[in-house]
């Protein structure tokens, strides 16, 4: 059963990506696809999609962009809630707890809640800029930056969840941060990989 599950889950993110992709052309899909396809599993791939080819974006459909936009990560974190209600919460959290306190003791456990705290706060400001015309300071850079260099594996997945993207071209000093942001987000996250890799597995 479990098997048949991670099939169809393959599946359908597959066939979800690739429909929300065409989304981004000028071909354009039945909403009943772009409004279903995630509530029937395949959020995940929806998520990616919206990422790679800023399927938000859509000049046709900018008054529904905000829902779209957020409809695959809401649809993916009640499935995510479903899987861990069937599974029982106390397992699959006492599982991710009891595994990165085994593996890092202390250390792991304050990376993994800076991780989240990391998650949420890249959340809350790409949430911002649809609310208020200058988002960037309901998390200021100063807070966010030492998350994001420290949690970085938290703040990528919700970089990705959420299509987190910033352009601040304005200076040298602006030109860093939106490296930070965006492609050098994932350059920070290997070596911050390659560093937890070393201090818990081979050191």
């Amino acid at each position: 059963m479990i098997y048949i599950c991670c099939a169809y889950l393959a599946i359908i993110n597959i066939v979800t990506f690739i429909v929300y992709a065409r989304e981004a052309k000028p071909s354009r899909i039945p909403f009943v696809f772009v409004f279903g396809l995630p509530i029937i599993g395949g959020s995940f791939g929806a998520i990616l999609a919206n990422y790679c080819f800023e399927t938000e974006h859509r000049e046709l459909r900018a008054v529904y962009s905000k829902f779209i936009a957020f409809i695959p990560p809401i649809l993916f974190f009640v499935q995510i809630a479903a899987m861990t209600a069937m599974l029982g919460p106390k397992l699959v959290f006492g599982t991710v707890w009891n595994g990165v306190v085994t593996q890092g003791g202390v250390i792991g456990a304050v990376l993994l809640v800076v991780n989240v705290i990391s998650f949420v706060l890249v959340a809350i400001r790409k949430a911002s800029y649809y609310f208020a015309p200058i988002g960037h300071d309901v998390i200021p850079d100063a807070v966010l930056i030492p998350f994001i260099l420290v949690g970085t594996i938290g703040a990528v997945l919700s970089k990705i969840i959420f299509n987190f993207k910033e352009d601040w071209s304005t200076s040298a000093r602006k030109g860093v941060q939106n490296f930070l942001y965006n492609n050098g987000m994932f350059a920070v996250l290997v070596a911050y990989i390659a560093l937890l890799a070393w201090f818990f597995c081979f050191r």
